[in-house]
């Protein structure tokens, strides 16, 4: 690996706000950095999200240039820490937490309407980018084109799709009147921060 093309990458404008903009997002949904979520705090991860989906399309293409296999993060954002990111959301969201998606895979195969989960989605966009955010701060420039090239390719077929059907649920929370979340801390619950945390 050309470890000077990594050092220029990690001096990237490009790379710097991708990396600000996953950090926002982890912080926003780790309940430790977050105890409380509140409409206001749903208002500021729709901008979060609109911000990181911008910053992954502007990320330097790197997919053609490695074997993005060779690139996965190391997985440090554990099953319980996943869980308790997710469980915290389901519960904020209540029962507007399940949503239709005609879009969904499985719809093709289903003649009844397929439902999504927007904490699952949460969770899952949490978990793509607090691992890769985790590996290029542990590891630097050693390996960040292949983790970089392993978060282009994730974006454009799995969490890219999730932030979008993420930003149109809560778009449609926010402009319906009947939605009352549940708010209050979750301090008093059993909910860790993920190991490795870099908050």
């Amino acid at each position: 690996m050309d470890i000077n093309r990594s050092e220029s990458l990690l001096q990237n404008d490009a790379v710097v706000t991708f990396i600000v903009a996953a950090t926002r997002y982890c912080a926003l949904v780790e309940p430790l950095s977050t105890p409380e979520w509140t409409e206001e705090t749903m208002r500021d991860c729709r901008v979060i999200l609109a911000d990181l989906y911008s910053a992954a399309l502007h990320l330097p293409e790197l997919q053609s240039s490695v074997n993005y296999t060779s690139g996965y993060p190391e997985r440090v954002v554990t099953e319980e820490s996943y869980t308790s990111v997710r469980r915290r959301l389901e519960r904020f969201f209540g029962i507007e937490d399940r949503f239709l998606d005609a879009q969904q895979e499985s719809q093709r195969y289903s003649d009844l309407p397929v439902s999504v989960s927007v904490s699952e989605l949460m969770a899952d966009i949490y978990q793509a980018v607090a691992d890769s955010i985790w590996d290029i701060r542990q590891n630097g420039a050693s390996t960040l084109v292949g983790t970089l090239a392993s978060l282009e390719y994730t974006f454009e077929y799995e969490w890219g799709k999730s932030i979008l059907l993420v930003l149109k649920h809560l778009h449609d929370l926010a402009v319906n009147p009947g939605f009352e979340p549940a708010t209050g801390s979750s301090a008093d619950e059993d909910e860790e921060k993920p190991e490795g945390s870099y908050l």
